[in-house]
């Protein structure tokens, strides 16, 4: 293809450095031979990260640096989601994404009496299915799965750990890494067999993958091997029973072409396993309810050797048939903000080249769920697995590339649990289209209008308001302003609240208008009252972002568009009124069956003036101090209770558990982390 028929995104610097100051309340959940891992919340907000210390005598820097390699490359929504490191005296920590399930193997052993669920055992495979093939898909071997390794987070598989994985057709061992190393009953018995000859290949994995779905159905650990463990630490017995050839008993209670299936990835000779499009297809095929014929005999061969057959998408969903997205390239920096390090305490992490690129033709049963003034949603599945993806394409006649470049920057460097999560790019034709996180709870508005009539619990308005801050709060701190922010762009994923839509949004300090950048724009009742009133020397700050949470945490208490604004959006489409009604200083009523603290906080949030309105720490540190429960006693509900309690100054910051192993540490000023996406 020739450079001229090429378009080139160039984006910005990305900071991936967390203070290790701004994390709170750091407590350790576990440790492993070489790492340690914590939970900790990033300032004032309910944001949970993990952090994954690791012991500098028991692994090396480069160890480290490929780990953090593969998890940039393996973002996926099945796959613990990397955000960044943080500085530990001379050590490294991993910034992860916080499970709150916890580990598949304790999940697992809780539930050993009465079994999960066949639909829960079912889901759990196409999940941890889904994240091996896209490892696969990224010549990544994992290496070490096993149920401690498998994490869920939201009742969601999500797949850990990269410290054993490796790049396919890479010699890492005359590079001075360590030989495979796992969990006994998990590992390819060719490893365990000591044959040097042999190294990690997919196959490695069908291995481990066959092992685990055997546990999804009987809850126990195979061979009892963590029983052998606790009584002498012997396991040669076990080897030598894997190595002859010798598998788990087969469970009857459960369907049977799930239990060919995995007997057949637990095959001793890599060849005769199935690759992975084989399982995830075989997986498709299976019955989420069980039927009275559990025939395990049921053969394999029905597992097609080929790939799966690519579905055609929905008639209405307005995609083309588009090339693979060859012909872009999209370089991404990821380096600290700090400048004038001196060079000598610096050290310096040089990560691959990350593919953001997604074949278009890979993805299959692609339908439209919403639309907007200048792009649609889709949502799509990848390949033949359960994992979605939601599809925005722009209409070109309606926003310029470097609008669209501006939006995947700011995603990219936006990076948090509360925000909707980007992946990458697909091509159609001379267009981009992003791929990114789809939500399942759909909009905040679809949700508030669903309830109206009964309204939302209390616990749940707060939470609510609680994660809508927290996105508002890690977008100030790298000094972007959403500029748009409103229910329609708010969405709900597995009940936790998740920021969208970045078409707006601007780096503080940037002219983007001078530019050629359209003027703000939003929906009338959350604009900042100073852009409707046309002043021209006034643009967007953080400031107009705290007014439209004021407006979206009053929507909260009462479910309904502020001064009728659908309804009258409806009837006649004129909104002079409403816009002349809150220049005027008009607000919406109070709803005096919440939370008098609450009610007060989102009424200092829309004045008039922004320079009267909280600032988003002060927010944050206000909503950490209002009761989830809302007492009998209705003075607890006066709605004049006086905001100016809220501290001036950021929340005091709180000291960490004196169990947590992690020393009093400096900022991360002293690294570089080059990170190219192309």
């Amino acid at each position: 293809m020739t450079p001229s028929s090429r378009f080139k995104l160039d984006i910005v610097d990305v900071e991936i450095c967390y203070d290790y100051q701004d994390l709170k309340n750091i407590s350790k959940i576990d440790s492993g031979g070489s790492a340690s891992v914590f939970v900790a919340r990033w300032k004032d907000t309910p944001t949970k990260y993990a952090i994954k210390k690791f012991d500098k005598d028991k692994i090396s820097m480069r160890e480290i640096i490929n780990e953090i390699n593969l998890m940039i490359i393996a973002s996926n929504p099945n796959i613990i989601r990397f955000f960044g490191i943080t500085k530990l005296k001379d050590e490294l920590s991993l910034v992860l994404e916080y499970a709150d399930g916890g580990t598949l193997e304790k999940y697992l052993r809780e539930n050993a009496i009465t079994l999960i669920k066949w639909e829960t055992q079912l889901k759990f495979a196409n999940e941890t299915a889904a994240a091996i093939s896209w490892l696969h898909h990224n010549k990544i071997i994992h290496g070490d799965l096993h149920p401690k390794n498998i994490l869920i987070h939201q009742h969601t598989i999500k797949l850990a750990d990269f410290g054993c994985s490796r790049i396919q057709g890479l010699d890492y061992y005359s590079e001075g890494f360590t030989k495979p190393r796992g969990i006994i009953p998990y590992m390819d018995p060719k490893i365990l067999d000591n044959n040097k000859s042999y190294d990690l290949t997919e196959k490695s994995d069908i291995y481990s993958l066959g092992i685990v779905f055997w546990e999804l159905t009987s809850c126990l650990s195979p061979f009892g091997f963590e029983e052998s463990l606790k009584k002498n630490n012997d396991t040669t017995e076990i080897v030598l029973r894997i190595l002859s050839g010798e598998r788990e008993e087969r469970n009857l209670n459960t369907n049977g072409k799930f239990v060919t299936l995995y007997e057949k990835c637990w095959k001793h000779e890599p060849d005769e396993r199935p690759n992975i499009q084989q399982v995830t297809s075989e997986l498709n095929s299976i019955d989420p309810i069980i039927s009275e014929n559990n025939n395990v005999s049921e053969n394999i061969n029905s597992i097609d050797e080929s790939n799966a057959t690519e579905e055609s998408e929905n008639e209405d969903s307005e995609l083309p048939d588009s090339p693979s997205c060859e012909d872009c390239d999209i370089n991404i920096k990821f380096k600290d903000r700090v400048q004038n390090v001196h060079k000598g305490s610096r050290f310096k992490l040089d990560i691959v080249d990350v593919e953001k690129y997604y074949d278009y033709q890979d993805f299959k049963n692609i339908s439209k769920i919403d639309s907007g003034g200048s792009a649609s949603v889709f949502v799509t599945y990848w390949k033949d697995t359960l994992t979605k993806y939601a599809i925005k394409k722009f209409d070109k006649d309606k926003i310029s590339m470097r609008e669209i470049i501006n939006e995947i920057n700011l995603m990219i460097i936006a990076s948090n649990p509360n925000i909707i999560r980007f992946f990458g790019i697909t091509k159609l034709k001379d267009e981009l289209s992003l791929v990114l996180e789809y939500a399942d709870g759909g909009t905040l508005e679809k949700y508030l209008r669903e309830n109206a009539i009964t309204l939302i619990k209390w616990e749940t308005q707060l939470k609510f308001a609680n994660e809508t801050a927290a996105a508002i709060s890690w977008l100030h701190h790298n000094k972007i302003i959403h500029g748009d922010l409103h229910p329609k762009n708010i969405l709900i994923h597995q009940h936790t609240i998740k920021l969208a839509d970045f078409g707006c949004s601007r780096l503080q300090g940037l002219d983007y208008y001078s530019e050629g950048f359209t003027k703000p724009r939003g929906i009338i009742p959350y604009m900042d009252p100073k852009i409707l009133d046309n002043n021209k020397s006034y643009e967007l700050t953080e400031k107009s972002d705290i007014y439209s949470l004021g407006i979206v945490f009053w929507e909260l208490t009462s479910c309904l568009s502020p001064f009728g604004f659908e309804e009258s959006l409806k009837k006649n489409n004129d909104t002079t009124e409403i816009v002349l009604r809150i220049l005027s200083g008009e607000r919406e009523e109070r709803n005096l069956n919440t939370n008098g603290k609450f009610v007060t906080l989102y009424e200092k949030c829309w004045k008039h003036e922004p320079a009267e309105r909280p600032n988003i720490q002060q927010v944050t540190s206000e909503l950490n101090s209002i009761d989830p429960i809302i007492p009998i006693d209705s003075e607890y509900n006066n709605v004049s209770e006086n905001i100016n309690s809220i501290d001036e100054s950021n929340a005091t910051k709180e000291s960490e558990n004196e169990d947590s192993d992690l020393p009093d540490s400096p900022s991360c000023e002293d690294c570089d982390i080059n990170i190219k996406f192309k």
